[in-house]
């Protein structure tokens, strides 16, 4: 069984080792000149979406690795990007995984057909020699399989903010972003509460005159280390807490995260519980907004041509830019629009990986948001998606698979609902003080 994997991150890195442990043949097609997904950093390529430079895991290296290929002991606990693509390197070598690999191969469609009642899919691609080659040839290959790992931090969710198209500055996503040295002296406004948002807001805090942190909903804020010096993902992941009552973990550890730093003083306060939404791990990030050093502001309400008005009604004055750390869209753009439903940006399928159908033929990695490094979830999906392949694990019914998709589905409207109240709770909150 030939399969072709679409990317060469770490989710396309472990799909390859799952095909060749499962005696099937991968065939991994990458726009890049190199295997690492975001973690092959890059200020050059265009067409190629990388994390910043200043970026580090907030996962810790025990946790993030695969199962069978440990980060050196040598390395440090959190790892920087350059360290994170170099172990991905070792991982491909020690597993000789580079000759899978088609570099500077971007694929362009994938077609689903059938014949003597089997799958079969057409993967048509530009295959370049080099990277800046500005001509490509175009070539078609047949399939038996596909698994996409082209993840979704590639297609930049952009926000319509009233009265933008006035703005006499930089509007622009945060997949641009890379150096915080670029906005010396100026005044930056950053849109967005996750853990890139928090991370771009605390490195521009050295050297910007002000950065004001927009959140449309609140979040919680974790170090990436706990008592004794433990990281924080070892010290939740302990049978321990799982064998506690859920309400009173989660009641135990919104309090303790809390008591260190009081959200609801500086409106960051979610409208979830600790344990029912990520939180944001950053070490950074509290005492420089109890410095001053960050400004937390509400949703945007307007801009002008030089200032953001934001929902409580205060204003910052003179930005320069705004940099939108708003996430990413799920698209496929190689994919018929038909072939995938969608439902809140976010693909219909079941567990995160399969189309609702019976012995499907094509699979998603990396397609969700884990609590946890991705490392490790991609390699799981992989293995699972490949013996699904192979006819060792049987899906169960269809009624069984959407019916789990609904559950999720329902789940993310209630969360969808729980923003929407806390944004109106912050609006009632300003009016009220404004009539005071």
């Amino acid at each position: 069984m030939r399969v072709a994997i679409i990317g060469a991150g770490p989710c396309g890195l472990t799909s390859i080792k799952s095909c060749l442990d499962e005696g099937l043949e991968p065939v991994c097609f990458e726009k890049g000149n190199d295997l690492g997904g975001l973690w092959n950093y890059t200020t050059t390529e265009s067409d190629h979406t990388s994390v910043y430079n200043a970026c580090v895991m907030v996962t810790s290296k025990e946790m993030s690795c695969f199962s069978d290929f440990p980060v050196p002991k040598h390395y440090p606990l959190y790892l920087p990007h350059a360290l994170a693509k170099v172990y991905l390197g070792l991982y491909a070598d020690n597993f000789h995984l580079r000759p899978h690999i088609s570099f500077n191969t971007k694929v362009i469609k994938v077609t689903h057909s059938q014949a003597d009642n089997k799958d079969q899919w057409k993967i048509t691609y530009e295959k370049r020699a080099r990277l800046d080659q500005p001509t490509a040839t175009t070539e078609t290959e047949v399939f038996d399989a596909v698994l996409v790992c082209s993840g979704h931090h590639w297609q930049p969710n952009i926000p319509q903010l009233p009265g933008a198209e006035k703005f006499h500055g930089e509007i622009f996503h945060s997949t641009r972003f890379r150096e915080a040295k670029d906005f010396y002296g100026k005044n930056v406004v950053v849109v967005g509460i996750g853990d890139s948002a928090a991370s771009i807001a605390t490195q521009l805090s050295a050297v910007v005159n002000k950065v004001y942190l927009s959140t449309r909903r609140g979040s919680w804020i974790t170090s990436r280390i706990q008592i004794y010096g433990i990281p924080s993902d070892q010290f939740l992941q302990r049978r321990f807490f799982f064998d506690l009552p859920r309400r009173l973990i989660d009641w135990a550890c919104t309090k303790i995260i809390n008591m260190k730093f009081d959200h609801g003083d500086f409106g960051l306060l979610p409208s979830n519980s600790y344990l029912e939404q990520p939180p944001v791990v950053n070490d950074f990030l509290p005492y420089k907004i109890l410095s001053g050093a960050v400004l937390i502001r509400p949703d945007i309400s307007t801009v002008t041509e030089k200032d953001v008005i934001f929902v409580d009604g205060s204003v910052a004055r003179d930005v320069d830019a705004i940099i939108l750390a708003t996430g990413y869209k799920f698209e496929f753009p190689f994919l018929d629009k038909n072939m995938i439903e969608f439902k809140h940006n976010s693909p219909s399928m079941y567990k995160h990986i399969f189309r609702v159908e019976e012995n499907p033929s094509i699979a998603f990695i990396g397609c969700l948001q884990p609590v946890g490094c991705m490392f490790s979830v991609a390699e799981l999906q992989a293995r699972l998606a490949t013996k699904v392949f192979k006819g060792e694990i049987k899906l169960p019914p269809i009624k069984d698979m959407e019916q789990d998709i609904a559950k999720d589905f329902a789940r993310k409207q209630i969360e969808c609902y729980d923003a929407q109240k806390h944004s109106t709770r912050v609006r009632f909150r300003s009016r009220l003080n404004k009539l005071r």
